[in-house]
């Protein structure tokens, strides 16, 4: 099941997995691109390792994962206890 987090003005979004029983949470970042259709990243708490990723800059995903840091304590949370 994944959550949503974020939709930024660009509709971007950001959305992440319940707390999974091997203690981690996915973290996944869409934007719609009219060329390829979306561009994504997905990474996992709470190491920050990127397993996907598709489309982005290195600006855009130093971005992203600073985001994703920066809210990493607020999305473990939510993910233990439904997204809410």
């Amino acid at each position: 099941m994944m959550y949503p987090f974020i939709t930024f003005d660009d509709e971007t979004e950001l959305t992440h997995s319940e707390y999974l029983p091997s203690g981690q949470v996915r973290v996944h970042v869409e934007t719609p691109d009219a060329e390829d259709g979306f561009h994504y990243l997905e990474c996992r708490l709470p190491d920050f390792n990127i397993t996907e990723l598709f489309g982005y800059s290195d600006d855009e995903v130093k971005m992203y994962m600073e985001i994703i840091r920066s809210k990493a304590d607020l999305i473990m949370y939510y993910s233990k206890n439904g997204g809410k």
